[in-house]
């Protein structure tokens, strides 16, 4: 209900009310168990976010459908919602709002309560570039990762912040000459993989990003430790 740097919003429980205990395992548990609020439609897809309840005002976002969580901040009586999610423009969209923290509108009858599997969750911090694993309410290991490096160049390389649901198993994929084993989508483009390597002859060769894991370093995927 509310984000790290902002006011709170008063709610009971709000979980951005003091700085995230990652061992507080009964909270981390009982936030990543809260159903999602998702827009209806096609994964590989965003559904764009309005200044105003008007599709004629100004797209100042968007929102991968289907596996991204969006905050309803009060749905109005005129057939729209006021929503709060980070948006999730890809490289080559008009709208080039990437990363950013955006509160704006859309058609309530696109969203969709969405409840969430209860065996596992993961928590991905960006800041200590750490993922979470939680299997059924307990934290069950740290691994290192490595999330998207981005610059003025490259802005759309920032791996999105927010909530989402993993929603396919795509395995292994090339990436230039990378490898990248065991991939899983959760937000259009993104995916959460092990780190990539260099197929040889002898094997698979990590040398060129295993070194990296614990700072920026991909596309915007998530690069996890072998």
């Amino acid at each position: 209900c509310c984000t790290p740097g902002k006011e709170t919003c008063g709610k009971e429980n709000c979980f951005w009310e003091t700085p995230m205990d990652i061992t507080d395992e009964e909270t981390i548990w009982k936030m990543l168990m809260q159903p999602m609020t998702i827009v209806k439609g096609d994964p590989r897809s965003q559904f764009p976010i309005y200044e105003k309840p008007d599709k004629e005002s100004k797209i100042i976002g968007e929102v991968t459908c289907d596996s991204q969580g969006v905050h309803v901040i009060e749905t109005l009586d005129n057939g729209w919602a006021k929503v709060e999610c980070y948006s999730s423009s890809f490289k080559g969209s008009d709208v080039e709002a990437y990363n950013l923290l955006v509160t704006g509108y859309l058609p309530a009858d696109f969203l969709q309560e969405r409840k969430v599997k209860t065996a596992y969750g993961l928590v991905v911090d960006k800041f200590t570039q750490r993922l979470y694993l939680f299997h059924e309410g307990k934290l069950l290991d740290t691994l290192l990762v490595s999330t998207g490096l981005a610059d003025e160049e490259h802005p759309w390389n920032e791996t999105r912040s927010g909530e989402y649901v993993l929603n396919s198993r795509s395995g292994a994929f090339p990436s230039e000459k990378l490898i990248c084993n065991y991939g899983i989508r959760y937000n259009d483009g993104d995916l959460i993989h092990e780190v990539p390597h260099i197929p040889t002859s002898s094997g698979k060769n990590y040398s060129t990003t295993e070194p990296k894991l614990g700072s920026r370093a991909s596309h915007g995927c998530i690069r996890v430790q072998r």
